[in-house]
């Protein structure tokens, strides 16, 4: 944790490098930025007194994108379903139509690869491999995602035949890949493009109008905000910003994203296990140990530190 900077705010600010990438997707220091470290550092991230923090990010948002953007009418009712990787399974009779994520968590969890890695040009020995399966079940899974979503893949397609034939694509704001004509091109870069660009720019867009509705953006993540909310009328706030995030994602993917929300008012505590080996288990023993030192040192006063990841956080 040496690379946090932690001001006499008790905020933690780091340089999460959305337009140095290709996509735009962030790019934070895992030494400086929680949600880029070891889970167990958001349990530093503390909201100041009179406020929580809302942790909201869209609902299966590259499938969204995905769905939207090329019109797969297949898919666009897949991820209408509320769970686009088990409506996935259950379209290519992998499972039963009555099957759910507890009874086939197994199937879902291929399927959610499945389909993540096939929209960026993932072969099947690839996924197979990725997935600790045969090479066999692997095409089979393979050419099953294909076949369901056809119209997805024939624009994916021409959209990759754009890059390389104009070498160049842009999205609705206007952010831009150039590749150079004729030059070797990644074909599972240029697949995965539209999507991590588009995604992108729903992140920069929904900061901008989150705070524009008068409410601090505190943290941005791949698909999520993390928001400063006053605890006054807090469910009116998270409602908004929730809004705010939904009419971004339609007017760029001309569909609608809803999303979860998580509320955070003390520590952000993570999960613990049986095992005692889970996020939330290592940051309380660390904080345990911190207690004993501390009870040691009979002339400290040291407050437990409290931060969070771009700009929030207060100790108390």
């Amino acid at each position: 944790m040496k690379g946090y900077a932690v001001g006499s705010d008790g905020r933690s600010r780091s340089w999460v490098k959305m337009f140095k990438t290709i996509t735009g997707r962030c790019a934070w220091s895992s030494a400086s930025y929680p949600f880029g470290s070891a889970r167990w550092t958001r349990s530093f991230i503390k909201p100041p007194k009179g406020y929580m923090y809302a942790y909201i990010d869209w609902k299966f948002q590259e499938p969204c994108i995905s769905a939207y953007l090329s019109k797969d009418k297949n898919l666009i009712e897949d991820v209408q379903s509320g769970d686009v990787y088990l409506a996935c399974a259950k379209r290519v009779r992998a499972v039963p139509e009555d099957a759910t994520k507890g009874t086939h968590g197994t199937e879902r969890g291929i399927y959610k690869r499945g389909v993540l890695a096939t929209q960026y040009q993932m072969g099947a020995e690839s996924l197979a491999h990725q997935l600790k399966i045969s090479l066999k079940h692997g095409r089979n899974v393979h050419i099953k995602i294909k076949k369901a979503y056809p119209t997805y893949f024939n624009w994916s397609n021409r959209i990759v035949q754009k890059l390389q034939g104009r070498g160049r694509v842009q999205t609705l704001y206007g952010w831009t890949r150039h590749n150079a004509v004729g030059h070797y091109q990644n074909l599972r870069s240029l697949g995965n493009w539209p999507i991590q660009s588009n995604g992108a720019e729903m992140l920069r867009a929904a900061t901008m109008e989150v705070i524009h509705a008068g409410l601090e953006v505190h943290g941005v993540i791949h698909d999520a905000l993390l928001v400063l909310i006053p605890l006054k009328d807090h469910e009116h706030w998270i409602k908004l910003a929730q809004q705010k995030m939904k009419d971004v994602a339609y007017e760029i993917t001309g569909g609608s994203i809803d999303t979860d929300v998580e509320e955070i008012r003390e520590n952000w505590w993570q999960e613990k296990n049986e095992s005692k080996d889970g996020p939330g288990d290592l940051f309380q023993e660390i904080m345990e140990l911190i207690d004993e030192v501390e009870k040691e040192d009979v002339g400290s006063d040291r407050p437990m530190p409290s931060v969070t990841s771009t700009n929030a956080g207060t100790s108390s």
